[in-house]
């Protein structure tokens, strides 16, 4: 009795095994959020400088819904509370909008990590576009600067610098032959 036993506890563990390698392979528990987070940068990454209009618009029409009374997070979101999101908004799988007094979010991912488009009004008059990618990646969209492409964010350009390594001063002298490389 004790070997049958044994071979149906091994079968459920081998099926138990393959199961979560299936899940994990799939995605996991996240794989919902990654979609989001995917849909989020692939629309702002494709936004063209003839959709920023639409968007500037529609922010400047939100901003007067903001009451400092009412918390900002989630003035329209269809999960918890608020408003439903407009059908334009939701087709392109954004799950909430948050409005504060001088800014509106359009949120594809909130929570653990951050994917969303930010309308910023600018002291006096227009306003910002900022793509919020994920917590430590984001872009000024709008407007458009020159050499922007090639422009780093604060966030990001910290980031690089905290994980540069200076050389020492003997590899420096090394590789250069006590002259500067500078010199050369």
């Amino acid at each position: 009795m004790l070997p049958r036993f044994a071979l149906v506890v091994l079968g459920l563990l081998i099926i138990a095994m393959i199961g979560v390698g299936i899940y994990v392979y799939s995605g996991g528990p996240f794989a919902i959020w990654k979609r989001q987070m995917a849909a989020g940068r692939t629309y702002m990454k494709s936004l063209r400088e003839s959709d920023i209009p639409a968007w500037i618009e529609r922010s400047e029409r939100l901003l007067p819904e903001y009451r400092p009374d009412v918390g900002p997070v989630g003035v329209y979101d269809d999960v918890t509370h608020g408003k439903p999101i407009p059908f334009d908004l939701a087709r392109l799988k954004i799950v909430r909008v948050d409005i504060f007094e001088d800014r509106v979010c359009y949120v594809w991912m909130g929570g653990m990590d951050h994917t969303y488009l930010e309308a910023r009004r600018l002291p006096g008059d227009g306003f910002t576009l900022i793509a919020h990618y994920n917590d430590y990646e984001s872009e000024v969209i709008w407007p458009k600067r020159p050499n922007h492409a090639m422009e780093r964010t604060a966030t990001r350009r910290a980031f690089t610098f905290s994980v540069i390594n200076p050389l020492s001063l003997r590899a420096t002298l090394a590789l250069g032959g006590r002259r500067s490389c500078c010199s050369r």
